[in-house]
């Protein structure tokens, strides 16, 4: 198995619309499809609109009814400003508005992969490892896509992914305005994960 290149980046808040898709990979296109809909019926997707699959549990070592996934569509929180937008979006059921990969520094990995759009099933690339108990990675993993999975026809090209970075008591790095991104000597650009 080779080794995968990883760099510490910065977070990259992203503000989203996202609906929870929890069970079975195969309906995970579903969940696509309701949320991109929703964007395009409300006039909230544009040429910037990014595409982030959130992956809390790997499909490959759990409970396939357990994998949680977040399907979510970058939207421009001054879009949201309209009082009228806000009670049809707290209509839909399940419908969230959050601001994600905010919360600590990411670890950016170097090769890139691609899913089956059927099932969310690895096809091509590097597949995600676990990290090591204590390595500094975790959940959740951040999967940016082209584009919605609805408007593929073979397989979901991931074209950037991140792990979040977390101390060694699994609580996640927080980064201080005006100090240094981490301090850890060991974890540099160029790291290299197991």
């Amino acid at each position: 198995m080779s080794q995968d290149r990883w760099q510490i980046v910065p977070p990259r808040p992203t503000p989203v619309l996202c609906l929870r898709h929890t069970g079975d990979c195969a309906y995970w296109l579903d969940t696509w499809r309701t949320l991109t809909a929703l964007l395009f019926e409300w006039g909230l997707a544009g040429p910037h609109t990014r595409a982030v699959g959130v992956l809390y549990d790997l499909p490959d070592r759990g409970p396939v009814d357990g994998v949680r996934y977040d399907a979510c569509l970058s939207v421009d929180h001054a879009d949201l400003n309209n009082c009228d937008m806000w009670r049809c979006l707290e209509r839909v059921r399940g419908l969230r508005y959050e601001v994600i990969m905010s919360e600590a520094p990411l670890a950016k990995v170097g090769s890139r992969h691609s899913r089956r759009l059927a099932d969310m099933s690895m096809i091509s690339g590097a597949h995600p490892a676990k990290p090591r108990r204590g390595s500094g990675f975790g959940a959740p993993l951040y999967e940016v896509y082209p584009c919605s999975p609805i408007f593929l026809t073979d397989d979901v090209p991931v074209v950037e992914w991140y792990q979040t970075v977390h101390t060694a008591d699994d609580a996640p790095v927080r980064c201080a305005p005006g100090r240094p991104l981490i301090t850890r000597r060991s974890w540099d650009h160029g790291m290299r994960s197991s």
